[in-house]
């Protein structure tokens, strides 16, 4: 009898260090798979950031862009305006130079006539 005490109080002793030996793995494993999912979550997170910073100096420039359009739309309308306002100015200085060249020369052939 004492030998089948002594087998079962071994056999229970191998058991409980195989389930130490199952328990540290485990812990291994879990330590493991922690430290993947920390760095996949740390290049998930660079790799969003990066895509987030590449998207919006996408749109940075698209908004320059239109910008830049824009300013030269307006530009050109203002230039257009001055060009007629100089235009307008140019053929009314004509006008006036006709005027004063007519009244010059009636006022002359009015002294001398």
């Amino acid at each position: 009898m004492p030998g089948i005490l002594f087998n079962s109080l071994k056999a229970v002793k191998e058991a409980e260090s195989k389930a130490q030996d199952m328990i540290k793995h485990a812990q291994d494993e879990v330590e493991s798979i922690l430290k993947k999912a920390e760095a996949d979550s740390i290049k998930t997170y660079d790799v969003t950031i990066e895509n987030i910073l590449s998207e919006a100096g996408k749109q940075a420039e698209k908004f320059k862009m239109e910008a830049r359009e824009n300013a030269q739309r307006e530009a050109d309308i203002h230039l257009k305006r001055r060009v007629e306002d100089i235009e307008t100015l140019r053929a009314r200085a004509e006008k006036n130079y006709e005027k004063s060249v007519q009244l010059v020369l009636q006022e002359l052939f009015s002294i001398m006539g």
